[in-house]
């Protein structure tokens, strides 16, 4: 039997730490106590709660990085149209417990994929980018890594000062963010993320592009990278559903 029949496909977790990152993304610290969990960098997992006696499901994007300790890391944008997410904001504490599932999803890095990344990201669509951005950083000393992430203001940059230290203390890290609502003092990128923007300062057809966003974004890079140069085969990409 291999390690991963091993597995549980569903285990139980208890939150241990809860943060408000930004205005409208709380940040979750799920352990797992011993239990085997096992994800990709960039993965998914449903996270499960009963509501009036029936078990709801949320798909989440984790922003850890693989590891052995069981704890792990989702950020969760205020929805409160989801029931889970609308629990996770108004109800949920430490030492709740949470049925989650195993990592999931073709949305993943791996270093035999390839060593150089471009990231792109909008709005809450960054957590499973901050998950491959993280590992790099942590566990592939071989690879590099561009993060660009786009935001409708710039209070809403998810794990700010956390990514900006990174880069800086890391060569092959590096990151983009453009803030496309009320930039206020904001000084960067106000551009939309599109082909021209891609064109002019992110083109690199021997890189890996994982998009996540909004499906209007993605759907439009899915289009027309590959008619700037970049192999269809070099996209990964997951949409919103």
């Amino acid at each position: 039997m291999t390690q991963g029949e091993n597995r549980p496909a569903h285990l139980q977790a208890r939150i241990a730490e809860v943060t408000q990152e930004t205005p409208s993304i709380r940040s979750f610290i799920l352990d797992t106590e011993g239990r085997p969990f096992h994800a990709l960098a960039g993965q998914w997992i449903d996270l499960i709660i009963e509501v009036d006696g029936q078990p709801k499901a949320a798909g989440l994007s984790l922003t850890s990085t693989p590891n052995d300790d069981g704890r792990l890391q989702v950020a969760v944008k205020r929805a409160v149209e989801h029931p889970v997410t609308r629990w996770l904001y108004e109800d949920a504490d430490v030492g709740d417990t949470v049925t989650i599932s195993q990592g999931s999803g073709s949305f993943y890095y791996t270093p035999e994929r390839g060593k150089k990344v471009i990231l792109i990201g909008g709005g809450v669509g960054v957590t499973p980018l901050v998950s491959i951005f993280r590992y790099i950083d942590e566990s592939v000393p071989d690879a590099e890594a561009h993060l660009l992430y786009s935001v409708s203001t710039a209070d809403e940059i998810l794990f700010r000062e956390e990514l900006e230290r990174r880069c800086a203390d890391n060569p092959r890290l590096d990151m983009s963010v453009t803030v496309t609502g009320e930039t206020g003092t904001w000084g960067g990128l106000t551009r939309y993320v599109n082909a021209d923007l891609i064109r002019e300062h992110f083109l690199d057809p021997e890189a890996l592009y994982y998009l996540c966003g909004p499906n209007a974004m993605v759907d439009h890079l899915i289009e027309s990278l590959p008619e700037l140069g970049i192999p269809a085969d070099h996209l990964v990409y997951e949409k919103w559903w």
